[in-house]
């Protein structure tokens, strides 16, 4: 989407040695727009946290705004309006937008990503609850932070790298929400994070997972700030991941989660109550019997043509 904008913005664009065609896609832009495209590419695939990096090393600009490649603005006045508010506050450390949600699995429209207003104002401690910030809605100042945790290169360590960044922005402020739809967030069976209309059964677990690996990561890196509250989190996210083993029959992960959620010293009554369940034959049975039916059902819907 063409912005209206009286300031200058570059395009940084991190290609990571991409194999479905996007590279030569850049290389093109570049050659048509070399005043505006800045183009970097790699030799090898070095992985989505590393090539984050070296775009976001590479932004010169005042401010920072991220859009995917699956998602695009709507609002050809978006980067303005988001520069004036930043500009106008100068103790805001970001801001982010509402969206609208489009399935590429269905082809419709699932309206807005916030249905009600949310709050005007987020605190790192609100962030740190949760990330309330759609990727291609997020406007930041650049350099809030002095350098990335070690932990954030690996997917395994750090599967929510946006997240992240607004939590280490969100030390020198708040981030604002402006309750207009400027863009679509779209969600495609192939999506890391996005799934609808039953194209992604697993995609909850994987979502709790992130959250429960992020909420460790954060433990780490604040020490003993937030470290009452992000064991909360912690415990209410294995409750959750739990019941969800359970339902699933994956004992394995079940315990873990079980075990992982009563070390954080928190809700022990309801964990412990979750795992007693299992402890009695005929409701174990009862849980792998359901759980095999719907692993049928779901090979059968897979060979449907």
């Amino acid at each position: 989407m063409l912005q209206e904008r009286p300031f200058p913005i570059e395009m940084v664009i991190g290609e990571d040695c991409s194999t479905d065609g996007t590279r030569s896609i850049c290389i093109e832009l570049q050659r048509r727009y070399p005043d505006l495209v800045r183009l970097f590419l790699s030799r090898s695939n070095a992985g989505i946290g590393l090539n984050l990096i070296n775009a976001f090393s590479a932004c010169r600009g005042k401010y920072i705004a991220i859009v995917d490649g699956d998602d695009f603005w709507t609002d050809t006045r978006k980067l303005l309006k988001q520069v004036e508010l930043m500009d106008g506050e100068p103790g805001l450390a970001g801001c982010f937008h509402n969206v609208m949600i489009k399935c590429e699995i269905c082809g419709r429209d699932h309206g807005p990503y916030y249905p009600q207003s949310l709050r005007e104002r987020f605190s790192q401690r609100d962030l740190i609850h949760g990330n309330p910030v759609p990727t291609c809605a997020s406007f930041f100042r650049n350099h809030l932070f002095e350098g990335f945790p070690s932990w954030f290169v690996d997917e395994a360590t750090c599967p929510c790298r946006d997240w992240v960044i607004h939590v280490l922005n969100a030390t020198q402020g708040d981030y604002a929400y402006v309750d207009t739809v400027m863009g679509v967030y779209r969600l495609h069976g192939k999506g890391v994070w996005g799934g609808v209309c039953g194209a992604q059964e697993s995609l909850p677990i994987r979502r709790m997972e992130g959250n429960l690996t992020t909420y460790q990561r954060f433990t780490e890196y604040f020490g003993r700030r937030y470290r009452s509250e992000l064991r909360q989190l912690i415990a209410t996210t294995c409750v959750h991941l739990a019941l969800a083993y359970r339902k699933e029959a994956d004992w394995p992960r079940f315990r873990s989660r079980i075990l992982k959620g009563i070390r954080s010293r928190g809700h022990l009554l309801e964990l412990l109550r979750i795992g007693a369940v299992v402890l009695i034959p005929s409701r174990r049975r009862r849980y792998e019997r359901a759980a095999e039916v719907r692993r049928q059902r779901r090979l059968a819907a897979e060979q449907t043509p």
